[in-house]
């Protein structure tokens, strides 16, 4: 194991791609906790939208494109990086450890993605369907597979999203009572 600090600089360009990172409402639902080359990616429950994302599922997704941008450019200064995902199950918000370390080869795979990390932006265009080839296919099987992970094509009956929620007046949610109080 490596007994160095990694530099603020090198912090600023790690912590720096990995807020760059999409979330919901652009809130960054995670923490970081840096020790040495290790790097402890948490949730950060008090950034959550319950009503929005009942499950966690948004806030965790968004957790899991920070770590990914981070391993980009742990790449991008020829670091290597091995990835630990909920290393510990006492440890629920602890999302992953990342362990950065300096080698020769870098994952250049990686290592081009972190240029691309800038160019990331925002869009509130509807999303339109569109059919993927199978070559498409196959590079999204191969990129998940590289990342340890398994990538799942919905059937076309589950792809259509589902009818829109109608709109309900804002007096809906407005409380016209005043709440009990509280009794110790």
């Amino acid at each position: 194991m490596l007994k160095d600090q990694l530099s603020m600089e090198q912090i600023d360009v790690l912590l720096g791609a990995a807020v760059a990172a999409q979330s919901m409402h652009n809130t960054q639902p995670w923490r970081f906790e840096i020790n040495g080359h290790v790097i402890d990616v948490f949730l950060d429950g008090s950034r959550a939208f319950p009503a929005e994302d009942p499950t966690g599922r948004a806030m965790r997704i968004a957790a899991g494109t920070a770590t990914f941008n981070l391993r980009c450019a742990a790449a991008s200064m020829s670091y290597d990086s091995w990835l630990g995902l909920a290393p510990y199950p006492h440890e629920p918000d602890l999302l992953a450890r990342i362990v950065v370390e300096p080698t020769g080869v870098p994952d250049q795979r990686l290592r081009e993605l972190y240029a691309e990390i800038p160019c990331r932006h925002t869009s509130r265009v509807p999303l339109q369907a569109a059919e993927l080839s199978q070559d498409t296919r196959i590079d999204l099987v191969r990129a998940a597979y590289a990342e340890d992970a398994e990538l799942t094509w919905l059937s076309p009956s589950r792809s259509t999203p589902p009818a829109a929620t109608p709109r309900r007046p804002v007096s809906d949610f407005v409380r016209t009572t005043p709440p009990k109080e509280e009794t110790r």
